[in-house]
């Protein structure tokens, strides 16, 4: 390992999944042990507030083994449309999908969640609509997940067949879209009141952004769900408190969130977990992280004290970030087998 590495004090930049650096992310950490609940108690509206929770990188939940089974056969798949889509952010699928929608809406905006949409962080999509034909982005040739256009219901699709320069074709066909028969709205603010414009809500099977006055609406299907609000610090996301609501037909829920006042930092590399310990895939260009001498390979064994084969990822993670500037006991294990204990500092990461 590089002799870099004996510094005290080395300031380390931020960790990053690999799989988390679309939307996903993701935040919604012990959501079962911090949610707020918001009930309707009245015939139309409740309300319900979310304090700050914390700030971190997350990747989305993995999808379900079984995909929902649609009402009717896949079509076979189509070519791709003329205009391509860019190019996806490391780690993301480059296939699409194709759904034709009833209505045929000429033009339209909405969402897709990709996999499982009961538990948040989503690995969300945004999803245009032209002629009356849905575009799934960034998806692999076959999966599932949970559409929704803007003003109607989340809906459960399913898409196979896709592959190279072939889009993928949905089921059921058409995508058969109803009326919202529910809406959660509110606000997101920051620690000091202001606004959080252009920030993402999240939950229900559905997302949303924030206008310049932070306000948002989630159109939903009535039942028991958990949202959550979250902005990008950087490379990393800001959470606040998730909430559970209970939408009910007809009604709406009025639900406002509080954004965490500091950015939260850590060690800016991308990272897995290994029978050794959680283990360096790339260390972020530019950074402290490559400056300490970090290397890919690299295996974390311990962090804060605590053995990283006693915990899990979203555990590490969670004890590696923190306010900018403050440290973070690890120990290192190198390429050639050989230990290292260091102090790093973290720090926020201005790009991605």
């Amino acid at each position: 390992m590089s002799e870099h590495r004996s510094r005290r004090g080395v300031a380390v930049g931020t960790f990053l999944l690999a799989a988390l650096l679309f939307l996903a992310a993701v935040l919604w950490w012990n959501a079962s042990e911090d949610v707020a609940s918001a009930d309707d108690e009245g015939p139309s509206r409740a309300v319900a507030t979310s304090g700050p929770a914390s700030s971190t990188p997350t990747a989305p939940p993995a999808p379900p083994a079984t995909a929902p089974e649609p009402d009717e056969q896949l079509l076979p798949p189509g070519p791709l449309p003329e205009e391509p889509l860019p190019t996806p952010p490391p780690g993301i699928p480059d296939g699409q999908a194709r759904c034709a929608l009833e209505p045929p809406l000429p033009a339209a905006g909405g969402h897709l969640v990709v996999g499982d949409a009961d538990e948040i962080p989503y690995d969300g999509r945004l999803v245009t609509v032209r002629d009356g034909v849905a575009t799934l982005p960034w998806i692999d040739g076959d999966g599932h997940g949970t559409l929704a256009i803007e003003g109607y219901a989340p809906v459960e699709v399913r898409w196979a067949g896709g592959g190279s320069g072939v889009a993928a074709r949905c089921a059921p066909d058409p995508v058969r879209l109803s009326a919202s028969q529910a809406w959660i709205t509110g606000h997101v603010r920051n620690a000091e009141g202001q606004p959080e414009g252009k920030v993402f809500v999240e939950g229900c099977g559905n997302q949303a952004r924030t206008d310049e006055d932070g306000g948002y609406a989630l159109s939903v299907s009535p039942g028991t769900c958990v949202v959550n609000a979250f902005r990008r610090d950087g490379m990393l996301f800001a959470q606040a408190q998730p909430a559970e609501v209970h939408p009910r037909a007809g009604g709406e829920l009025v639900v406002d969130f509080e954004l965490p006042e500091l950015p939260r930092a850590g060690l800016g590399v991308q990272i897995q977990t290994t029978e050794r310990g959680v283990e360096v895939m790339a260390v972020l260009p530019g950074t402290a992280a490559q400056d300490a001498g970090l290397e890919q390979g690299d295996v974390v064994v311990e962090i804060a004290g605590i053995s990283t084969l006693d915990i899990d990822l979203r555990e590490f993670v969670e004890l590696a970030v923190g306010p900018v500037g403050t440290e973070v006991d690890v120990v290192v294990e190198g390429l050639d087998g050989s230990r290292e204990r260091m102090v790093l500092d973290r720090r926020e990461l201005k790009g991605g």
